[in-house]
């Protein structure tokens, strides 16, 4: 979920938080706080502009480069604003693992990683994703290449007392 721009700006613009408290103020890392306020082009002296604002010149015809010029913020930052206004779509899109639009199931990387055997560069070419979401799928859903049952369990450990008892021949080696 994206953070408010108008929140982060009344933080670091009225109310003087450092940007270094941002991320945390949001409940994540500090580095996420940071990413926030670049993608939005929020800085201790810049400019104050409201969504409101920005989605009605949007609206009204101005495209995102002459908007950045006439607010003073960078065509990237008017850009991710109006995303977060659910004006623009984003250029990228994201998945809720497991969710019903999600182009990697686990029955599907079952298939084609575990029986199948494909690689996960050819599974990523299939479905039109990165290699770094089907590692991540792989590894939450606990997937791994090899036979596709159960986990095997693991064998009791035989004692020196065992082969003795199973076997006459094998007590006679163990002795001599």
């Amino acid at each position: 979920m994206r953070p408010d721009p108008d929140l982060l700006q009344r933080w670091v613009l009225d109310e003087a938080v450092p940007p270094a408290k941002v991320g945390p103020l949001l409940g994540l890392s500090r580095a996420a706080g940071y990413s926030w306020l670049r993608r939005y082009g929020i800085t201790a002296p810049g400019p104050l502009v409201e969504q409101r604002q920005l989605v009605a010149l949007w609206r009204a015809g101005m495209v995102a480069a002459r908007l950045a010029t006439e607010l003073g913020l960078p065509p990237d930052a008017i850009r991710e604003r109006l995303v977060t206004a659910s004006v623009l779509r984003p250029s990228r899109s994201y998945f809720v693992v497991g969710s019903p639009d999600d182009p990697l199931p686990e029955h599907l990387l079952r298939d084609w990683y575990v029986r199948e055997g494909f690689s996960v560069a050819q599974i990523a070419e299939l479905t039109g994703t990165t290699a770094r979401q089907v590692r991540y799928r792989l590894a939450r859903y606990h997937l791994s290449p090899g036979r596709p049952g159960p986990a095997p369990r693991v064998r009791r450990s035989l004692t020196n007392a065992a082969p003795e008892r199973l076997s006459p021949a094998w007590a006679g080696r163990a002795g001599g």
